[in-house]
């Protein structure tokens, strides 16, 4: 599950049961947060009723991969692992496409893996190849090449940047789970995106009077005659 940086964990409640299918609490509960750099933190919960075992708000400080996980020992062991996805503060830009733009340009990508006759053209979800966070991630990186490029995009070239981050995202998940033509595929969406960020570049230094069709319109120019063919006379 994807979210944003700064909004709360979703971790999900779990329940334990004895032998007999009853709801029974383990001998000790814990719950352990593991963040995209190997460190870990450990959330609060509550015990509300026996066998119920429900987290307290954790906003995560990382973005990237994390996972919740809840581990019973003792009496009643139980287990249960939880994936998120956590976007990075640049998904705020206005001009970042959504998930479901990507993998319209992606369609082979969205096949739900647990079906025998999937249909095309979906989304990306926990069951395809990759998986809703894992194509987040692939989103996130082209993202912030587009944003270390250009730094600010000027609001009129909104939808062009998010057309080429579009493009860069999708080229990434063709080459990062190639399938059949994927690789070729996966290249020549990385093309068209490379040549709408050369355009966009230039849009946005024009707009901005900072590149060349800017300062071209802000200088002053100069002109003069021909000189005259007696003139090196008055020199002499």
């Amino acid at each position: 599950m994807a979210i944003d940086l700064g909004d709360p964990l979703p971790i999900e409640a779990i329940e334990v049961h004895d032998a007999a299918g009853q709801l029974a609490n383990a001998g000790a509960m814990t719950l352990t947060v593991t963040l995209p750099d190997g460190s870990t933190a450990t959330p609060g919960f509550t015990n509300p009723s026996p066998g119920r075992y429900s987290p307290g708000v954790y906003i995560p400080v990382q973005s990237g991969p994390i996972f919740a996980r809840w581990h019973g020992t003792g009496l009643n062991e139980a287990a249960d692992e939880q994936a998120f996805y956590v976007r990075s503060l640049l998904s705020a830009l206005p001009w970042v496409p959504a998930l479901r733009a990507v993998a319209a340009l992606v369609p082979n990508r969205t096949l739900d893996q647990t079906q025998s006759d999937p249909l095309v053209g979906g989304v990306f979800t926990a069951n395809t190849v990759p998986t809703e966070d894992q194509a987040a991630e692939l989103l996130d990186q082209a993202v912030a090449e587009v944003a270390g490029t250009l730094g600010a995009v000027d609001p009129s070239l909104y939808d062009m940047a998010r057309s080429c981050a579009t493009m860069r995202a999708a080229g990434r998940v063709e080459l990062a789970y190639p399938t059949g033509d994927g690789t070729a595929a996966g290249r020549e969406w990385l093309s068209q995106a490379e040549r709408c960020l050369d355009r966009l570049g230039k849009a946005n230094a024009a707009v901005a009077g900072t590149g060349t069709a800017g300062a071209a319109a802000l200088l002053p120019q100069w002109s003069f005659p021909d000189p005259v063919s007696w003139g090196d006379r008055l020199l002499s």
